[in-house]
């Protein structure tokens, strides 16, 4: 089993590494953003511990893969299968537990490892012809993928977001919003197959106008059951919410033509620079989105006809 989490952390090290970024720059930068998120969390709403908990779990059950855990069932005897699953399952929680103490979250930071390891005993997968249903049947990629991986996620917006209206927080409903935004840029995370591009039989400008237009579109889906409760709660900061809106959308913008301008390859070190520096500096997405959009169409170019 030691073993098994040295090829894991090699593993993870390797990917750090094709980012183009020290592997101390990578953990330094991991580690800021999960203190970023717990601080601005647990100031923000006095569901944090709650809602901390559901991001921990939402995070374990992406080690319950129905593929994933038939390797491991075939590689591994039953004994020693269930115990590295439990043990990798508490690894991925244990951070957490810190924060929830410091709280004063006792019975969360109890409940948290024994849920972990309980869903150790799961595997996600679909039962029968059972699929998650989503509203993004007629383009299944991104989002239609990304929504099932992270539907405990949009769910914690959507309760947000419901709570900030029932309480009168508006900071709450706000944050609730840039949550989803950050789930969905989220989706655009990893390059597809180069065959996924290919079939589209378009020129890069064709392509990436229906990616954009199809991200635009299933973002609005995604965002209306926040906007309306939020727009009705509180209207007199609906241009705060709708500007909210409009800026997720060019951040969205951003993330995919951040993919597509190292096609196919991975995202790396110059891609995370630029959108490092758009959420520092928001009026940098009007260079920066341009930028990005003509390196896409440098890189789709070989895939798609040949031809801007």
């Amino acid at each position: 089993m030691k073993d098994y989490f040295l090829l894991q952390h090699s593993m993870l090290n390797r990917r750090l590494l094709e980012m183009g970024i020290p592997l101390w720059a990578s953990y330094v930068a991991i580690g800021l953003g999960f203190l970023a998120v717990t601080g601005i969390l647990f100031a923000k709403t006095a569901l944090a511990g709650y809602l901390y908990v559901l991001l921990a779990l939402s995070l374990v059950s992406r080690l319950g893969g129905s593929e994933r855990n038939d390797f491991l069932r075939a590689t591994f005897s039953r004994r020693r299968y269930w115990q590295l699953r439990a043990s990798e399952n508490l690894i991925c929680a244990l951070p957490f537990l810190p924060a929830l103490l410091h709280h004063g979250c006792y019975l969360l930071a109890l409940a948290l490892p024994l849920a972990a390891a309980a869903l150790a005993l799961l595997r996600f997968r679909a039962v029968g012809s059972f699929v998650l249903p989503t509203p993004f049947g007629r383009q299944p990629f991104e989002f239609a993928a990304g929504f099932r991986q992270n539907f405990l996620l949009v769910g914690a917006a959507y309760f947000l977001a419901f709570m900030a209206v029932g309480v009168g927080n508006f900071n709450l409903g706000a944050f609730s919003q840039l949550l989803v935004g950050f789930v969905c840029m989220s989706f655009y995370a990893k390059p597809e197959n180069e065959y996924y591009v290919w079939a589209f039989r378009a020129t890069p400008r064709q392509f990436l106008y229906r990616k954009l237009k199809t991200c635009g579109l299933h973002f609005t889906a995604i965002s209306v059951p926040i906007l309306i409760p939020l727009l009705a709660g509180f209207p007199e900061q609906t241009t705060v919410l709708l500007g909210i809106y409009l800026l997720t959308l060019l951040y969205l913008a951003a993330a995919l033509l951040a993919k597509y301008s190292a096609y196919p390859a991975a995202q790396s070190l110059p891609q995370g620079v630029l959108l490092g520096l758009a959420f520092f500096f928001p009026p940098a997405l009007l260079g920066i989105i341009p930028f990005l959009y003509a390196k896409s169409i440098e890189k789709l170019n070989p895939f798609l006809n040949g031809t801007h």
